[in-house]
């Protein structure tokens, strides 16, 4: 476990995912996949794709819009029978037999491709120095939130590529950022591991 047992709370998640279980029972659809797309849209679209889109396009004075998501687009696709949403394994079914007379075949049968930042890489390559000094062993034993025998675990394993782990590093080294800004008798002070003058830009 990451955290540390006097941190980790109760251990079974409900003061954690007591709102998606609320907002589950508020949905009320009796078919399970119904019920998982209704938590995708209030979650997972709204708290976290919607938002970075907004921020990152805010940043350089863009005003994005997302025409699938008008309203009358949403509230059909919410109506749509579960064949039509999800085809045998073929997401965006419905969307792919409507342009099928106008888009080549192969962009049709690719599959869904986001716009994901190679941070797997940043975390092992360029940062990988910033990394080791935020993730101190006894920096984190200092602070007391993490195990620090789980962390050296987790950086081992992936800078040898034999585990991506980048998804709880990213956090941790985000968790650490914030914690040397803000933390207790910080109150913004810059930070200690300073952060590469150049930054990876994805190439």
């Amino acid at each position: 476990m990451l955290l540390r047992p006097e941190w980790a709370g109760s251990g079974d998640g409900a003061e954690l995912f007591g709102v998606i279980h609320e907002e589950d029972a508020r949905c009320g659809a009796p078919d399970w996949l119904e019920r998982l797309l209704a938590l995708e849209r209030r979650f997972f679209l709204q708290d976290y794709m919607l938002v970075k889109a907004d921020r990152a396009s805010m940043g350089h004075g863009l005003e994005v819009r997302n025409p699938f998501l008008a309203t009358e687009i949403v509230e059909f696709a919410a109506n749509l029978p579960l064949g039509m949403k999800l085809h045998r394994l073929t997401t965006k079914h419905v969307l792919r037999r409507a342009f099928a007379d106008v888009l080549p075949a192969p962009i049709l049968r690719r599959p869904k491709q986001g716009f994901a930042v190679p941070v797997a890489r940043w975390l092992s390559g360029e940062l990988k120095e910033y990394v080791v000094a935020m993730l101190d062993p006894k920096k984190l034993a200092r602070e007391g939130f993490f195990n620090v025998d789980e962390v050296q675990r987790l950086l081992a394993e992936h800078f040898a590529k034999r585990a991506n782990h980048y998804k709880k590093l990213w956090t941790l080294l985000m968790f650490e950022g914030w914690l040397e800004h803000w933390g207790p008798g910080r109150m913004g002070d810059a930070p200690a591991a300073s952060v590469p003058a150049e930054q990876p830009c994805g190439r």
